[in-house]
């Protein structure tokens, strides 16, 4: 069986002459046998397993629960509960329009913050409090907001 065309001899073609070609046997090429010699077979195409758990995406914290009490004359406990997926030891922020903006809890094991403050009772720290806390990613929850009016008691 002959299939392999090929030029015999290189030779300047003119125009309206012919080119001789020679055909070469394929009797004595090596046919892939699995014998030593023959390229390796293809790698089979295998696609990865998918994720039985794939991780969850950083959501940011949340602080729920958040509340101002007050127990005596412009004392507040200012608590709440932090979500996120390691809370310890993540600080809460507070501000707002009183005087307790600035001031920072720690957040415990179990998530939860509490915080004992002082308000003036003349009326100048009457407002807002607001509450925002920064996991390890850098996400920033929410922030929350309780009303106070501290009064003398």
């Amino acid at each position: 069986m002959f299939t392999l065309l090929r030029r015999s001899t290189p030779k300047r073609v003119r125009f309206g002459s012919s080119i001789r070609l020679r055909l070469e046997s394929l009797e004595y090429r090596d046919h892939p046998d699995g014998l030593l010699g023959d390229p390796p077979p293809p790698l089979p195409v295998t696609n990865p397993p998918p994720l039985q758990n794939p991780p969850p995406l950083n959501v940011p914290p949340t602080i729920s629960n958040f509340n101002a009490e007050q127990i005596g004359n412009g004392l507040y406990v200012v608590s709440g509960q932090v979500s996120d997926e390691h809370p310890d030891g993540m600080i809460v922020t507070l501000g707002g329009s009183t005087s307790a903006a600035g001031k920072t809890i720690t957040v415990h094991s179990d998530g939860s913050f509490s915080m004992v403050i002082q308000l003036a009772t003349d009326g100048t720290d009457t407002g807002t409090i607001s509450a925002t806390t920064v996991d390890n990613q850098g996400v920033v929850s929410e922030a929350v907001y309780v009303l106070v009016s501290p009064t003398p008691r």
